[in-house]
């Protein structure tokens, strides 16, 4: 064999153990530091994609309370009836709605670090009518003789009020009067939702007055059960859920009060300033509401090597914030391994300027 060969094979030898394990050296740890990339980047995306979901969803949920709280107090502020306690009876089973004070906003405080119930009540009214009584009613199941009927129609719901803080009742027009002055609130009528076989028990003198508040009001009540905010209808017994994954929500009245201009309260106030608190003048006050929701994010965060997690905080300040209250983490089971997203709103109050004597 020629020296020319033996160079050749020498040349074509191939690579040594050294190499290969050299190389696949580098080829685990590449592949490792690629594996590692894809993770981080996959989690910074679910983190994005969830926040923006919770964006999407509490813009959605803010905009449903608002429009809710827009109405609040339409057709309910007259001023007997602001505060007066109230039972509706529900002629679908036969239950009974008792709100001990009936105001267009009734804001319940939680309890430790629970979260608020938020009742807004409104009534549905196309055309303001609104009459006296001609005479006193026993509070049975006849008629309310009236000065004039004249815009009662069956369907409609009518808020019975006295001056002097006496209890209000609320009815439904059952059909059309015999006369101009009759307006009747049978039972057995098809359709009749709030009607009481026995009347409504509530004994008014010649000086009440029937309020009109439409065919369809609405009570509605926001309060987070089992960590998701539902909107359930008292009137008809409907509930939904509309947002998961909510850990608080917070609400406060806005008083334009005599003393300090507007102040916010987790409670009503004494706005005008006279020694009594929740009295007309009081309500005729309230100007705002503001809403405060914390939402967690479905994903989860990996703890640190030492088994925490600091995503929601400094170990100084494990807290979620929003402008008038913060959620401690500290006493929740894993919760500073989550990310929270803040959703707040300001809602005017409109419908109490109205308020008439």
């Amino acid at each position: 064999m020629s020296n020319w060969q033996l160079s050749r094979i020498r040349c074509q030898k191939g690579i040594s153990l050294v190499e290969l394990m050299v190389a696949t050296v580098i080829g685990l740890v590449s592949m490792l530091v690629l594996m590692q990339v894809g993770i981080n980047f996959e989690d910074q995306k679910r983190t994005t994609v969830g926040g923006g979901g919770a964006v999407d969803s509490s813009s959605v949920v803010l905009s449903q309370l608002r429009r809710d709280l827009s109405i609040a107090g339409n057709g309910l502020n007259h001023r007997d009836s602001i505060g007066c306690s109230l039972s509706v009876y529900r002629q679908s089973n036969a239950s009974t709605l008792v709100i001990n004070q009936l105001f267009p906003v009734a804001i319940t405080p939680g309890v430790g670090a629970g979260s608020a119930t938020l009742d807004i009540r409104a009534g549905d009214i196309r055309r303001f009518v609104e009459t006296g009584l001609f005479s006193n009613h026993a509070g049975d199941a006849s008629s309310y003789i009236t000065n004039s009927n004249y815009g009662f129609i069956k369907g409609d719901v009518f808020l019975v009020v006295q001056e002097g803080g006496a209890a209000c009742a609320l009815a439904e027009v059952s059909g059309a009067a015999a006369n101009s002055t009759d307006v009747p609130h049978l039972t057995a009528v098809a359709g009749m939702r709030f009607n009481n076989p026995a009347g409504t028990g509530v004994a008014y003198s010649s000086d009440a007055r029937l309020i009109n508040i439409g065919p369809n009001p609405t009570f509605i009540r926001y309060s987070v059960v089992n960590g998701v905010l539902t909107r359930e209808e008292l009137l008809t017994q409907t509930s939904d859920d509309i947002l998961e994954d909510v850990v608080m929500f917070q609400a406060q009245y806005g008083f334009n009060t005599v003393a300090e201009g507007l102040k916010w309260s987790n409670a009503t106030l004494d706005a005008d300033n006279d020694g009594i608190t929740d009295d007309d003048d009081d309500w005729l006050r309230l100007t705002a509401v503001r809403i405060a929701l914390v939402i967690r994010l479905e994903q989860m965060d990996k703890p640190d090597s030492s088994g925490n997690c600091k995503t929601s905080g400094t170990d100084a300040e494990p807290s979620v914030k929003w402008s008038f209250g913060s959620y401690n983490l500290a006493d929740v089971p894993n919760g500073r391994c989550y990310r929270y997203r803040v959703a707040e709103t300001v809602v005017p109050i409109r419908n109490l300027i109205w308020s008439q004597k």
